[in-house]
């Protein structure tokens, strides 16, 4: 379903209507015939379909005033959607979105909604170093936040396609590539994770991330790009 931003006539749109993607890019709003692709049935489409199939059975399975706090925290709390405006979800929506993280991480899920009324912070130092030689991704991280210095907090990096030196902006999709975790003593920065594709000297690779906090509060993805040296 597209997303419609109302001018004059439409100021905005993103989504697919029909047969038609609409996106934006640095060149501006653009439209593309939408694709079905081939269903491959990876390992990695079977975890991620697990984890949405069992979401709302967790959700179902939770106390009233459970609910009751993730209702409070969405209400609290916005989003930005595809437009660029701040919106709110719903409490359901506000739980499953850090549910799925945690799923993906392989870490438990906090009994209780978050009490602070904020998103997890993004990192604005966040930045990566890749070397064609051993496939490593060295990625720096600001060991000063909260995240990197509390038990259950930590920073999930996805992993972009290598592409040509000459692109700029990248939208996907993503390879979930792995997690640093926070503790009583951050850990050292750069932490070093193993890249998910090929590397060959030359290529750029961007890769994005999500704070996740010990009480259950998950920042909106931030990025960064890096070249790929020999």
């Amino acid at each position: 379903m597209a997303s419609i931003k109302l001018g004059a006539i439409a100021s905005d749109i993103r989504g697919s209507i029909g047969g038609t993607v609409f996106s934006r890019n640095g060149g501006g709003a653009y439209a593309k015939c939408r694709t079905c692709p081939t269903n491959p049935n990876t390992a990695a489409q079977q975890i991620v379909r697990s984890i949405m199939s069992a979401m709302y059975a967790a959700w179902a399975a939770l106390t009233a005033g459970v609910k009751d706090g993730w209702n409070t925290y969405a209400k609290s709390v916005t989003l930005v959607n595809r437009l660029g405006d701040a919106i709110n979800v719903s409490a359901y929506n506000m739980y499953a979105r850090t549910k799925a993280v945690c799923e993906l991480l392989g870490v438990a899920m906090p009994a209780t909604a978050p009490a602070t009324m904020s998103l997890a912070e993004q990192d604005s130092t966040l930045a990566v170093a890749l070397d064609a030689s051993d496939s490593d991704m060295d990625v720096t991280f600001d060991d000063s936040l909260g995240w990197a210095n509390e038990v259950g907090g930590y920073m999930a990096v996805y992993q972009g396609r290598p592409v040509n030196p000459t692109v700029n902006s990248y939208d996907g999709p993503w390879k979930y590539a792995g997690k640093i975790s926070g503790a009583a003593e951050a850990p050292s920065s750069p932490a070093t994770i193993a890249s998910q594709f090929t590397l060959n000297a030359g290529q750029k690779c961007f890769i994005k991330c999500r704070v996740l906090r010990a009480d259950g509060r998950l920042s909106t993805p931030f990025r960064c790009s890096g070249s790929v040296s020999a």
